[in-house]
């Protein structure tokens, strides 16, 4: 395992952790909408870009073979 992998710890945390942050839960809307709701959207992005680079510095370090297109 490499350290970049501990990237992925992150999205866990913030998400399991949402009703525990006292600045996700105020009552302040951010962007006009609930800020529990922009928080989790802005997560699930977070996260697909977390793991796409870890995906890349997976292949990249050639722990993981690249998709090789079928020749069929």
């Amino acid at each position: 395992m490499k350290p970049f992998h501990a990237l992925l710890v992150l999205p866990v945390i913030a998400l399991l952790g949402t009703p525990f942050f006292p600045f996700v839960n105020s009552a302040t809307p951010w962007f006009g909408l609930p800020s529990v709701l922009v928080w989790v959207c802005a997560w699930c992005v977070l996260t697909s870009l977390i793991l796409a680079f870890v995906l890349r510095r997976d292949e990249r370090s050639g722990r993981l073979a690249p998709d090789a297109e079928d020749g069929a």
